[in-house]
């Protein structure tokens, strides 16, 4: 995934869709066209905070050892 601003998780250069809104991180890969593959959960512990240079936020995955950079 590169630092842009649309996640492109599959790095195949057309924005994929992603939600943490259940605590699951879960992504639907874009098939071009405004299509979209079907769900695939990645993982769990995932919540979204605000960072502390201003009003963007961030999603981040509660790590249980080391501590989260979140």
């Amino acid at each position: 995934m590169s630092g842009s601003a649309t996640p492109d998780f599959t790095s195949d250069g057309v924005a994929d869709i992603f939600s943490a809104a259940t605590g699951t991180l879960t992504v639907w890969n874009s098939q071009g066209g405004n299509t979209f593959g079907p769900a695939t959960a990645i993982g769990s512990g995932w919540t979204v905070h605000p960072r502390r240079s201003g009003s963007t936020r961030r999603l981040c995955r509660k790590a249980i050892s080391p501590p989260s950079p979140c």
